[in-house]
């Protein structure tokens, strides 16, 4: 059986240049309309509220209490930061994302993944309030979209004036797991 597994990388350095903290590999949770806009984009073009795979992605910070299966950007939205210094950023979906694959212990078993260009949130003139969690959307803002992937951070941070966070995400659609 396969299940998909996907990380997030974020490292946020201070105004001198210093690593204050990291999330490495943090396991990622796929929603439901996340997976149904994956497979529609390749499998299903036409499928109404869906069709081909947008032309950028998304990649914002929220504050919800709990991650679920069912959430949708209406859920998203109510706890985003409202600081002037935060907006979702772009990764382009035409050269934003390289795959890769690893060495597989059965050769015909590969561990194919694609990795999303880094983006740089920059609490430019103002803080951005405390964040728990990070979310891919096809929406540059608003509900009007898909929410994709979402991800727990180990707790909840505050992007201080001048501070700068990157984030990539890593994904894989094809995980081994025992049945």
């Amino acid at each position: 059986m396969y299940k998909s597994l996907s990380m997030w990388n974020a490292k946020c350095y201070n105004r001198h240049g210093k690593l204050v903290w990291s999330e490495v590999q943090r396991p990622n949770l796929l929603h439901k309309e996340g997976e149904v806009y994956i497979l529609s984009s390749a499998f299903a073009t036409d499928l109404e509220g869906y069709g081909p795979a947008a032309p950028a992605l998304y990649i914002g910070m929220d504050n919800r209490d709990v991650l679920r299966i069912g959430d949708t950007l209406a859920r998203v939205v109510e706890s985003e930061p409202h600081s002037a210094a935060y907006q979702r950023l772009a990764v382009q979906t035409s050269g934003g994302f390289m795959p890769f694959w690893t060495e597989a212990e059965e050769e015909s078993d590969p561990s194919i993944f694609t990795i999303s260009a880094a983006v740089e949130f920059v609490a430019e003139g103002a803080d951005i309030e405390r964040v728990s969690k990070f979310f891919l959307t096809t929406a540059p803002a608003g509900i009007n979209g898909k929410l994709i992937l979402s991800n727990a951070m180990k707790r909840g941070h505050t992007l201080y004036e001048s501070y700068r966070l990157t984030v990539e995400i890593i994904l894989n659609l094809r995980k081994k797991v025992a049945i």
